[in-house]
Parts: C-alpha cells; structure tokens; sequence
C-alpha cells in the first residue's frame, strides 16, 4: 500500500517542481532604467585645456578673482651645476626666465610656486630653491607693473614647463621643451 502511495504522489510532485523551474515561451522581464532628470545640469565641468605656450610669446592668463596677467617664458637654459658645488641629480638644472605683466585692473599674485615642470614620463618636479635671481613666492603685482625673475628645476632635459595659479588647481599655460 504505501508502495503505491509513493508511486501516485510521485507523478504529482514532479509536475509541481518542473512548475518551478521550467521555462516559459513569455521572454524573461528586463529591469527598467532609472527614470532621466532632464533639467540635471552636470555637478562640474571638465577643466579648460591649458594654453600652449610659445617661448618669447606672450600669454594671458587670468586668476580667480579676474586678475589678469601676460606671461612671456624665454627658451630654457641648461647647466649640469646649480651655479656651486652641486650637480643635476635628473638629468640638468632647467632654468626659465620668466617676465610677468599685469594687464588687468587688480593685483595679480605670482610667484615661483605657480610654475611646475612635468617630465615626458608625466612626473612632476619641484622648483630647485638655490637658483639665482629667482621668482619670488606669492608677491603681488600691481596693475601695469612688471617684474622678471627665474624659475629653475633639477630635471630631465625635455618635458613640460606649467603654469598654475595660486590657489587653483588648473594648469592655465604650459610651454614644452
């Protein structure tokens, strides 16, 4: 008896379980996008291609607060000694001479600590304190003055001068060597 018990439960519990797991001819349901904000603005713009900059060409740039200013940058000079006893450790002390103009109506801040020099390999080098006649950190111009000064680096021979305003973080100029 319990025999034929399991044998007429049997029939029934298998078409129960393909009920479960069997297929159907209705496609399979696909999740629905997110709905679109079409008044979303984006949270920030991308940031503005730097100006590529020609030697002994002059380029405006301006700061924020509108400040604006004319910077012309000399070919780089190369030396294996810093002007002592010391010696290039990566590759020769890249020295540019640079002439800032204030062209606008308020005090343009400059300073040797706006210019960077990225190498070919994308690595960035950091000002060498001991040149001489350097570009003075942080100093303000007033409009239509003028000032020249050094910026030099301890860098491999060919990369990427860039020009950086205090207090922002987009490269506004860059001159290649």
């Amino acid at each position: 008896m319990r025999w034929r018990l399991i044998m007429a439960v049997l029939p029934v519990a298998g078409l129960l379980l393909a009920g479960c797991g069997g297929s159907s001819n209705k496609p399979a349901a696909t999740p629905t996008p997110p709905p679109v904000n079409q008044g979303a603005t984006p949270s920030s713009s991308p940031a503005p291609t730097p100006t590529a900059g020609t030697f002994g060409q002059p380029v405006n740039v301006t700061e924020e607060g509108n400040a604006s200013a004319s910077i012309t940058v000399r070919p780089p000079t190369m030396s294996q000694s810093d002007g002592t006893s010391v010696t290039a450790t990566n590759g020769a002390y890249v020295t540019f001479v640079v002439h800032i103009v204030n062209t606008g109506n308020q005090p343009f801040t400059y300073g040797g600590g706006s210019f960077g020099l990225q190498d070919s390999d994308g690595r960035m080098h950091d000002q060498d304190g001991s040149a001489s006649d350097p570009l003075e950190p942080n100093q303000a111009l007033n409009p239509g003055g003028q000032i020249t000064g050094n910026v030099t680096f301890d860098a491999p021979t060919h990369g990427t001068l860039i020009y950086t305003p205090n207090g922002s973080a987009v490269d506004t100029a860059e001159w290649k060597y």
